[in-house]
């Protein structure tokens, strides 16, 4: 996974002008780094690294929600599904992992487990967070409401 940008924030600058110039940015950053797990084979490594980046995003959004105002709401609830999916797949790595070899059976349910947790997450990213135009709109709308 890409390395996250590093936002450049202006002293000089007030609040919203700063969020303006910075936060489209980290949201376009972001789209990328989901859009390269889409369809490919997912390490459980990986997968953690872009749940850390949501929870990044989500929680870098949080901190301007006196400046974008309750329309901010709708584009966090919107991350949540993400985050949801991510930490269940998350938990179910660090269980078959404390398993190691043992209860083959509780390994069999946590790795069907683990591929419908990609799936979810797969099928909410294309057909809702990210469908056709989503990018544009969060960089349009953080750039410049």
């Amino acid at each position: 996974m890409a390395k996250k940008i590093a936002l450049e924030w202006s002293e000089n600058a007030g609040a919203l002008d700063n969020a303006r110039a910075q936060l489209p940015m980290l949201a376009g950053d972001y789209f990328r780094a989901g859009r390269k797990l889409l369809g490919g084979k997912h390490s459980a490594k990986t997968m953690h690294k872009l749940r850390l980046r949501t929870k990044h995003f989500r929680y870098t959004l949080e901190l301007f929600r006196e400046v974008y105002g309750k329309s901010l709401e709708k584009r966090l609830e919107l991350l949540k599904p993400l985050q949801d999916a991510l930490g269940d797949l998350n938990d179910c790595a660090t269980t078959l992992d404390l398993l190691g070899d043992h209860a083959p059976r509780v390994r069999s349910y946590l790795k069907k487990r683990s591929k419908e947790k990609i799936a979810k997450f797969e099928d909410y990213w294309r057909g809702t967070f990210d469908a056709p135009g989503q990018s544009e709109a969060w960089a349009d709308y953080l750039g410049t409401n």
